[in-house]
């Protein structure tokens, strides 16, 4: 794990191997932490004194999935091979499989929540126990996520022809005025947000 407040459920048996990760909801809830520089140390609670009861504390996430007898869990459905979405309503793929054991895990049954890229935090925070499908850790989200410990690390990288395989070598050379590419809708939409250097992508 990045940073899970006590109370939390490790996943670091499941998940050994390290950008994508699970959105972990389990941390709601939990004691606050504060994070200093190589440290992290736990918020001082106030001493109540003996005659004072203690505040009740609030059931744990683990608590409510067990109590619910459902893992709820965020996933789009559209990037393979993490997880697919098929004609038939099923979800597929290899995150789908880990949340699936995952439940299984804790003997309770993996309820599957279609969303999409762009609400993927807010559908995570509302209705969600956990997120998966290639999910890659950035600032925006940990803002109002935990993360676990990056499973899978890959990138982009283009293909060409077998013709072709020198004359495209850089990003230069692809990027011309004459040369057409052919992208998913989502990583065009992506990579225009991010000011990509592919000035003239073709969807």
């Amino acid at each position: 794990m990045k940073v899970l407040a006590p109370g939390c459920v490790s996943l670091r048996g499941v998940f050994r191997t390290g950008a994508c990760a699970l959105l972990l909801g389990f941390a709601i809830g939990a004691q606050a932490q504060t994070v200093q520089a190589r440290s992290i140390t736990a918020a001082p609670t106030a001493t109540l004194p003996a005659s004072t009861p203690a505040a009740p504390t609030a059931p744990s996430r683990l608590d409510e999935i067990l109590a619910r007898g459902t893992l709820r869990v965020c996933t789009t459905g559209n990037y393979k091979p993490y997880s697919f979405l098929r004609p038939d309503g099923q979800f597929e793929g290899t995150d789908i499989d880990a949340a699936q054991n995952l439940a299984q895990s804790m003997n309770v049954r993996a309820e599957f929540i279609k969303t999409s890229w762009s609400n993927l935090m807010n559908d995570f925070v509302a209705k969600c126990d956990i997120a998966v499908g290639g999910v890659s850790t950035s600032l925006e989200r940990q803002k109002r996520t935990f993360f676990t410990q990056p499973y899978m690390v890959d990138g982009k990288t283009p293909i060409v022809r077998c013709a072709d395989v020198y004359k495209y070598q850089t990003v230069a050379q692809i990027d011309q005025p004459g040369v057409r590419t052919i992208v998913l809708l989502t990583w065009a939409a992506r990579m225009r947000s991010s000011r990509s250097s592919f000035s003239r992508i073709r969807n």
